[in-house]
């Protein structure tokens, strides 16, 4: 019987994972850090294949650590880097740029021209957020309208977006071979592209920044995922929140979720076929705060019917 569960925690600059038992101690550790790649002044990339390789080779390393194989673990979960944008291929798995980070500025003139119309809160009203270089939609733009062929192709529907969550979990779930695009609302809500009433993409803001959507059928689920990476297979791959990303507001009908320590909370949104995951909303109440911050309006979990949000948090390092 699985006794453990693993932690995937990919970072600005290093990919750890960690092995925890039943009463939340450490028993094994491993981690890698990854290239830095500066192009241009205020330019910042990653590879994301480095990023999937490391990922591989400190789940192994720490396995190896603790004298554990894969099916000891019961559950693997994933935190991540926010706002660092792939866009890949779904028949091979192949990015056709790199990962543009979450610190990078090369977006600049894109937030300009769009806050043309409406200023910087343009989209503030239903998505929480300014129109800033930091979040993700606008780099899927530059890279549709930089990138030879990408745009047409995401079009077609043969390219995947996803931040670093989404990257690592397709790839941990099979990659080109039957892999599963999810996010959860939490990263959802650092690209610029999620209604905050409605936890979907939303359509007007997606079509404004020329990011294409595409229509199929979707479920909203919590996590159930199975790895088939053969270091972890066997477990369940979990999403969870990123450490420190503030206080929740308590979710009524859900006992033990309100004031829940940042990294607990979990929630996976899952779809087929489609550049951006779509969701469907469930027809139950919600209960959601939004942070005042100006870059803060972050959704920090969901469950069923329900949505619990920061009601504080600030900037901070990824």
């Amino acid at each position: 019987m699985a006794k453990y569960v693993g932690a995937v925690d990919q970072g600005t600059t290093s990919t750890r994972f960690m092995i925890f038992d039943h009463g939340g101690k450490v028993i094994g550790l491993d981690q890698k850090e990854h290239e830095q790649i500066y192009p241009k002044p205020g330019w910042v990339e990653h590879n994301p294949m480095e990023i999937w390789t490391r990922t591989q080779e400190v789940v192994d390393g720490a396995l190896r650590k603790a004298g554990l194989t894969a099916s000891d673990l019961a559950a693997v979960g994933v935190t991540n880097q926010r706002e660092t944008t792939v866009v890949w291929e779904k028949a091979t798995g192949k990015p056709v740029y790199n990962a543009i980070v979450w610190q990078d500025t090369r977006t600049d003139q894109i937030c300009n021209a769009l806050a043309k119309t409406g200023g910087q809160n343009r989209f503030r009203k239903k998505v929480g957020l300014p129109l800033a270089t930091y979040f993700s939609g606008p780099k899927i733009k530059w890279v549709l309208d930089n990138v030879k062929g990408a745009r047409a192709r995401a079009a077609k529907g043969e390219l995947l977006f996803g931040n670093i969550d989404t990257w690592v979990i397709w790839n941990l779930t099979g990659g080109p071979n039957g892999g599963v695009h999810v996010t959860d609302v939490s990263n959802a809500s650092r690209t610029m592209l999620m209604n905050l009433e409605t936890l979907d993409w939303d359509a007007d803001v997606a079509k404004a920044m020329g990011v294409p959507m595409m229509s199929s059928k979707t479920v909203t689920t919590l996590a159930s995922l199975s790895v088939s990476h053969r270091a972890a297979r066997s477990a369940l791959v979990i999403e969870c929140v990123k450490p420190g990303a503030g206080r929740f507001l308590r979710a009524a009908g859900h006992p033990g979720l309100g004031n829940r320590p940042p990294g607990r909370s979990i929630q996976s949104r899952v779809s087929s076929g489609q550049f951006l995951w779509r969701s469907v909303a469930i027809d139950q109440p919600r209960h959601r705060a939004r942070a005042g911050r100006r870059y803060c309006s972050k959704s920090a979990c969901r469950l069923p019917g329900y949505i619990a949000a920061p009601v504080s948090s600030r900037p901070r390092n990824h």
